[in-house]
């Protein structure tokens, strides 16, 4: 039986790391590219923020990765950047109440600033400091940072950057519930076909 200081290491480290380190290190455990939706719809970088808005609202998503003409990832692009491109900054900080008098309450004023925008590019105003994760992350940190992060994320290659997939409140929750069966893979392809 091994005893001393190495046996103390390992179970002070194990304490350390949490409850879920020696699931996400056992053999059951599963990457990101296990749970990832593989060939996501994407926006590409020339793309205006009235095709991603377009997109955004064809498809139900909250944001989508942007990639550039060889499949490198740049960003995320979703709703938050859309309205932050149409809310003052101002109204966006701190406590919402107080700022409210920066925002205009006429939904027309709204619209005639999303037609000075439309045109704009999406590389522009992308989110390029979005977290993103790699196909070989263990699943459970994958689950972690969804749940911290609340927006869909994108899986990349290490060396190249080459956007993968995407993993999205559907892929965690059928990763936590295993349910992932022939229909939802079914459903997740036709939702998620490159266009």
């Amino acid at each position: 039986m091994s005893s001393g200081p190495s046996l103390m290491r390992r179970s002070a480290r194990a304490r350390a790391a949490g409850p879920f380190s020696r699931r996400a290190n056992s053999r059951t455990s599963m990457s990101c590219a296990a749970i990832m939706t593989a060939n996501p719809l994407t926006l590409k970088e020339g793309d205006s923020v009235a095709d991603a808005a377009k997109a955004l609202i064809a498809h139900h998503y909250i944001n989508m990765p942007v990639v550039d003409a060889e499949g490198v990832f740049l960003g995320m692009f979703g709703i938050y950047e859309l309205l932050g491109l149409l809310v003052p900054r101002v109204a966006l900080a701190g406590d919402l109440l107080p700022n409210l008098r920066f925002v205009d309450d006429d939904p027309a004023a709204l619209r005639t600033k999303f037609r000075a925008i439309r045109e704009r590019c999406v590389r522009d105003w992308c989110d390029r400091e979005a977290v993103t994760l790699h196909p070989d992350t263990p699943e459970i940190e994958a689950i972690r940072l969804f749940c911290r992060r609340h927006t869909t994320l994108a899986v990349v290659e290490r060396d190249t950057k080459k956007l993968s997939g995407i993993v999205s409140y559907w892929d965690a929750i059928a990763a936590i519930t295993r349910e992932r069966t022939a229909n939802t893979q079914r459903e997740c392809s036709l939702m998620t076909r490159s266009t």
